[in-house]
C-alpha cells in the first residue's frame, strides 16, 4: 500500500526506494540474501504494475473523489496487481525450500490477501491526507470530528479488544463498526472515512492477534480470511 501510494505520487522514478524497502524488511525477517532479493522484485513489480494499470487511461483520480476511482484502486491494483508478488514470493519461498509444496496456495491466498489489504487501506489514507480536509478548523466540525474519531476509537476497543466484556460482550458486534463509518462518510467526506477504516482494522487485527473480541478465533479457524471480507465489506461501503 505504502509503495503503490509513492508511485502514484512520484512516478516511477522511485521504484528503487521500493525495491530497497522491501528487499531490507525481508532481509531483516532472516531470509537469506538471493531470497530477499527476488521477492522484493516482486514486490517492485507489483507496484508498477498497479501504477500503470491506473494511470494508464488517465480516467484515475488519485484523490479518489469518487466510488469509481477506490473500486478500479481495489481491482486494478489490489486484485490484479498483487497477484504478481503473491505468486512470485510464494514460489520463491518454495523452490528456497522456506514451504512445502503442500502449504504453497495457502500461502499464496494468505499473500495475496495481506497485499490487497494494504491497498485497500494504506494507499487511500495516504492519497486523501496529503492534502488537509477543508472546514475540519472549524470549531463544530473540529468537535463533531473529534466525537467521530473518539467514539470509533473507544467503539473498536470494546469489539475488537473486548474493552468492557463483562458488561457489553454479548451485543459487541461487528455491525456496531457501520454506524460509524457511515457517520463518518456523511459528515466528515473521504478524509474521515479513511481514517475510521485504517482505525477499524488495525484494531480488528490486533484483537485477532491477541486473540479477543470479534475476530478472537478467526486466525485458528480462517485464517484471517473472515477479518478480510469484514473489512472489505466496510471499505466498499
Amino acid at each position: 500500500g505504502l509503495a503503490l501510494a509513492v508511485l502514484l505520487m512520484g512516478g516511477k522514478r522511485y521504484f528503487p526506494g521500493v525495491f530497497l524497502g522491501a528487499f531490507l524488511a525481508n532481509a531483516m525477517t532472516g531470509l537469506a540474501l538471493g531470497v530477499a532479493a527476488a521477492i522484493a522484485i516482486g514486490n517492485t513489480l507489483e507496484a508498477l504494475l498497479g501504477a500503470w494499470l491506473l494511470t494508464r487511461d488517465g480516467k484515475f483520480d488519485s484523490n479518489l473523489r469518487t466510488l469509481r476511482d477506490y473500486l478500479r484502486l481495489v481491482v486494478l491494483a489490489g486484485f490484479v496487481a498483487c497477484s504478481v508478488a503473491a505468486l512470485n514470493g510464494s514460489t520463491t519461498l518454495l523452490v528456497s525450500g522456506f514451504i512445502t509444496s503442500g502449504a504453497y496456495f495457502q500461502n499464496l491466498l494468505n499473500w495475496w490477501m495481506g497485499d490487497a489489504l494494504g491497498i485497500m487501506l494504506v494507499t487511500p489514507l495516504i492519497l486523501v491526507w496529503r492534502r488537509m480536509p477543508n472546514g475540519w478548523l472549524e470549531p463544530k466540525r473540529m468537535t463533531e470530528a473529534v466525537l467521530v474519531i473518539g467514539l470509533t476509537l473507544l467503539g473498536g476497543q470494546i469489539i475488537f479488544l473486548s474493552w468492557f466484556h463483562y458488561a457489553v460482550g454479548q451485543v459487541a458486534q461487528g455491525y456496531w463498526m457501520f454506524l460509524f463509518v457511515t457517520w463518518a462518510a456523511a459528515r466528515l467526506g473521504i478524509h474521515g472515512v479513511v481514517t475510521i477504516l485504517f482505525m477499524t482494522a488495525i484494531q480488528g487485527l490486533l484483537g485477532a492477534i491477541q486473540g479477543v473480541g470479534f475476530f478472537a478465533h478467526d486466525i485458528a479457524k480462517t485464517g484471517l480470511v473472515n477479518y478480510w471480507f469484514y473489512i472489505m465489506t466496510l471499505s466498499v461501503v
